[in-house]
């Protein structure tokens, strides 16, 4: 029986422990192991989308729950800016925050320029809570190709001793059409509808518009 208990026991730390290694490694597609700088144009995580080594997340607040890996912003590292590389089309731009910590006044996030400039009026206010806040939407539409940067901060600096984790994830949609492959569509299309009517003439068919 005492062979049986340890056995049990041992089972129980191995998987405890396989528990804690999974909750700390960072998700795929997730960019989580730097925090965000204070100063513009922040931290890069790279390239925002679906290729091979690209993001579609930065930070998690179901994996990161303390200033361990993910994103955080407070009284010492306040704001929390990140760096994104886009190549342009339609991009939606979402926001969570795990929890307010001490930072009563609520948390602030924004889509910026890489020199600071908010891109039209991607801003939203998270109020103070103490648990995961609801999905906000922070930008939804066609965003050009360049830099970016994610804005977090409280809402009022006040150094609180809180560590608000937060999460940011992009979702690309359909890529914005160059002129040129526009040009190079239409022309495409201007010559298969000329063989079909070379061909509807030799078959002697009359093609009604």
């Amino acid at each position: 029986m005492r062979n049986v208990s340890v056995t049990l026991l041992g089972i129980g730390i191995f998987f405890a422990a396989v528990g804690q290694a999974s909750a700390l490694s960072c998700p795929t597609n997730d960019y989580c192991s730097a925090n965000g700088a204070e100063t513009f144009p922040g931290t890069d995580v790279g390239t925002i989308g679906t290729g091979s080594g690209d993001f579609l997340e930065i930070g998690n607040i179901t994996v990161y729950n303390s200033g361990s890996g993910g994103a955080f912003v407070n009284g010492s590292a306040d704001p929390s800016i990140y760096e994104f590389t886009w190549g342009g089309g339609t991009l939606d731009i979402t926001g969570q925050i795990g929890n307010n910590g001490t930072e009563h006044d609520g948390i602030d996030m924004e889509l910026d320029s890489t020199s600071g400039t908010l891109v039209g009026t991607s801003s939203i206010y998270f109020p103070y809570s103490s648990g995961p806040s609801g999905v906000e939407t922070l930008f939804d539409g066609t965003l050009a190709a360049g830099n970016y940067s994610i804005d977090t901060n409280a809402a009022i600096v006040d150094n609180d001793s809180g560590d608000p984790n937060y999460q940011v994830d992009f979702t690309p949609g359909a890529a914005t059409p160059e002129p040129s492959s526009l040009l190079l569509l239409g022309t495409g299309l201007l010559g298969l509808a000329f063989v079909a009517f070379r061909k509807a003439k030799a078959s002697g068919v009359v093609l009604s518009m």
